[in-house]
């Protein structure tokens, strides 16, 4: 394959696919998190604390282990720990699953989209991309897709709607699968050797224990709103 060949309209389909995935995954899981709890204290809403604090700090933990050779498979793995924690917060009944789910989730949504965006970058160096018909019809239907999904999350319970975001990134897994051999970097191992960075991951232990700290803290705050 050389540079500058013509993007074929399924490669291009795919990319969407896995695009739209990248960049909802860290919006969609908020609607279901909202949803857990309505109108009650501030302690409710703990897995949509520990989500956003997770997605704020889960990079830090890759980039600590190193500079990531083979973004591909970071990707990968990320959704399947997404779906995985999907799966968790629609039907786990306890509490510390859920909040423990959550921050997975927000983690693995952290690094699904700079990583995927390593993939992208594979891809340009053989491919052409111009903005054309397909493109614009890809965009379109984004949006549609992102409205179409926060008009059903409103109508149906929040386990549903983890449900359904968790079969939504399993369909971009699946795609993301299906890319040319040569976008997998099949040859490369996952990160570089000798480029950890010992600050980073001391500072993603410290935004864990902080974000567990306040798991500490709404169980407290629970048992004195039974008294």
């Amino acid at each position: 394959m050389t540079n500058g060949q013509q993007l074929a309209t399924s490669e291009k389909i795919k990319q969407g696919i896995v695009f739209a995935v990248a960049k909802l995954i860290q919006i969609l899981p908020l609607i279901g998190l909202t949803m857990i709890h309505s109108g009650q204290s501030v302690a409710s809403y703990m897995p949509y604390i520990l989500f956003y604090t997770a997605l704020k700090t889960g990079l830090l933990f890759v980039n600590s282990l190193g500079h990531v050779q083979n973004s591909f498979k970071i990707t990968s793995i990320s959704m399947l720990l997404a779906a995985g924690a999907l799966l968790l917060l629609a039907i786990s009944p306890w509490l510390y699953l859920t909040d423990m789910a959550a921050f997975i989730l927000g983690a693995s949504a952290s690094v699904i989209m700079p990583t995927y965006e390593g993939v992208y970058y594979h891809e340009r160096v053989v491919w052409k991309w111009h903005l054309m018909g397909t493109e614009i019809k890809t965009l379109l239907a984004f949006s549609l897709i992102t409205v179409g999904l926060l008009t059903i999350a409103s109508h149906f319970s929040y386990r549903f709607v983890f449900i359904v975001i968790m079969l939504f990134v399993l369909i971009g897994f699946i795609g993301m699968q299906r890319f040319e051999p040569f976008v997998k970097q099949l040859d490369e191992s996952v990160f570089v050797e000798q480029t950890k960075s010992l600050n980073n991951l001391e500072l993603f232990v410290w935004a864990t224990a902080m974000a567990f700290a306040l798991r500490y803290l709404r169980r407290i705050w629970c048992k004195q709103c039974e008294r």
